[in-house]
């Protein structure tokens, strides 16, 4: 027996059902919580092992310190203290509001202690403000403070370390640094109402998540136009659980790929490809999540959608004559569907290149016969595999040719974490062996037909038209959908 089965017994009753993981993840298999002494849950390798899932924290379920008056204290008495408390961290303005509002046992070392580590909800603005107010308010905002509301709306959500790597490790000279430097800035934006923080695990110190704040709103109406969907959050019941964790997990192979290419801390990393260097960035100004790539597109039976989990681009400068955006695709494949319908989500972006959609979204890809790259980031090696064979078959079966197609690059979830831009860490879905070559490289010859025709020079934004490729059901009355 391992760690796993000692601790079953120690489960919680809403816990006592275990989701089982094969090494071939497209099967999935329910057990009911009972005594295994014989089996032995070893690694995702080598057989079975318990497959985490998060729970999101309900105002019911919420963690309250029974000890603490404040996470006891009615709405309006934790909201006064709260808001007293502020950006400026004002302890004694927040045990004064205490007390006035009747809560005598309230300490400044209590006041600090329930802000910093116990989970409650973030409390309403105490009064309404106009429209103007709330953009004065992130007019103030640094550009660093800006791009993190924006990309936080794009992806609906995202992690506290998922923010400092994106946004302050490649500017701060050490992880402390980059740490004390994104706690001041995400501590001013939480208490000016601009993101929404919460907790995901009811655990002693779980990470802290953030999504969009209700006076953001204005400001990112300003920034991306019209938004889709609940575009901010103001209470912990709105954030959905199978959601958020898809779109972390997609959320993080950007991350990881953006982290990997600033590996010395520096904005001009310099990365050998074809035998030269070239200097890499992954701007986050051009990276768009789900919520903004619903796209529709046309094929022989109709109109299909195609929702991929992310875009973005490598811009790639070699100090001469190739200095180019590379666009792709970024999907995110967790296990949970069966592996027939993952292999048809990928070979699906064969029918999408095919139509030419994605350049109604992105104009400047709007170019004949070009098709956006895909990366596709699988739970294991055995899946990735298996997917690529697929999705061969089925073009072979629906007779389209590799150069009819995107270019389509697998790899699995560690490979990517740790080793990315290596060599050979990533398979092209249409050759039968690895081809040896970088992401870079690979990337490069993906977007052949787009730098050699209408290249989009490595300074230029990537621009959006969220109208674009927009599927003929959604623009259609919702009574009439």
């Amino acid at each position: 027996m391992n760690d796993h089965t000692k601790n079953l017994e120690a489960l919680p009753e809403a816990y006592r059902l275990i989701l089982l993981q094969a090494e071939d993840i497209s099967e999935m298999t329910i057990v009911p919580y009972q005594e295994l002494p014989e089996l032995e849950l070893v690694s995702r390798i080598h057989g079975w092992k318990p497959l985490p899932v998060a729970r999101i924290v309900s105002a019911a379920q919420k963690r309250r310190s029974k000890d603490c008056p404040l996470c006891q204290a009615d709405e309006r008495s934790h909201s006064l203290t709260w808001h007293a408390y502020g950006v400026k961290k004002n302890v004694e303005a927040a045990v004064k509001a205490a007390h006035d509002a009747g809560l005598a046992g309230v300490s400044a070392k209590l006041v600090k202690n329930h802000l910093r580590n116990h989970n409650y909800n973030q409390p309403a603005p105490l009064k309404r403000i106009s429209r103007e107010a709330m953009l004065s308010i992130t007019a103030g905002l640094s550009p660093r403070a800006q791009k993190i509301l924006v990309s936080v709306y794009r992806q609906r959500a995202l992690s506290t370390k998922q923010i400092i790597s994106l946004f302050f490790e490649a500017d701060t000279s050490s992880d402390e640094s980059a740490r004390k430097s994104a706690y001041r800035l995400l501590h001013e934006l939480r208490f000016k109402h601009l993101l929404y923080p919460f907790r995901v695990e009811d655990k002693k110190s779980p990470e802290v998540y953030y999504s969009l704040g209700k006076y953001a709103v204005p400001f990112l109406e300003e920034h991306e136009g019209a938004l889709s969907g609940e575009a901010c959050v103001t209470r912990r019941e709105q954030v959905k659980e199978y959601q958020l964790e898809h779109d972390l997990k997609a959320a993080d192979v950007f991350v990881q790929l953006r982290r990997q290419v600033y590996t010395n801390r520096s904005k001009q990393n310099l990365v050998m490809v074809e035998g030269r260097e070239m200097s890499f960035n992954l701007p986050a100004e051009s990276w768009w999540g789900s919520r903004s790539l619903t796209i529709g597109y046309q094929t022989s039976q109709g109109e299909k959608v195609m929702v991929p989990d992310g875009f973005g681009t490598l811009q790639f400068n070699d100090g001469r004559k190739r200095q180019f955006q590379l666009p792709f695709f970024l999907e995110w494949d967790s296990g949970y569907k069966t592996i027939e319908d993952s292999a048809e989500q990928l070979f699906n972006y064969c029918l999408l290149g095919r139509s030419g959609a994605a350049g109604k979204r992105f104009p400047q890809l709007n170019y004949e016969k070009y098709m956006v790259p895909v990366l596709f980031v699988t739970s294991t090696p055995v899946r990735a595999q298996r997917l690529a064979g697929m999705v061969r078959d089925k073009a072979q079966q629906r007779g389209i040719p590799e150069d009819q197609a995107p270019l389509m690059l697998i790899t699995d979830a560690e490979t990517m974490q740790h080793s990315g831009w290596a060599s050979g860490a990533w398979r092209e879905v249409f050759a039968d062996q690895p081809s040896g070559r970088s992401l870079a490289e690979q990337l490069l010859q993906g977007n052949q037909a787009l730098t050699e025709g209408a290249p989009i020079h490595w300074r230029l934004p990537i621009n959006i038209d969220l109208d674009g490729g927009m599927p003929a059901s959604a623009k259609m009355p919702a009574f009439l959908r």
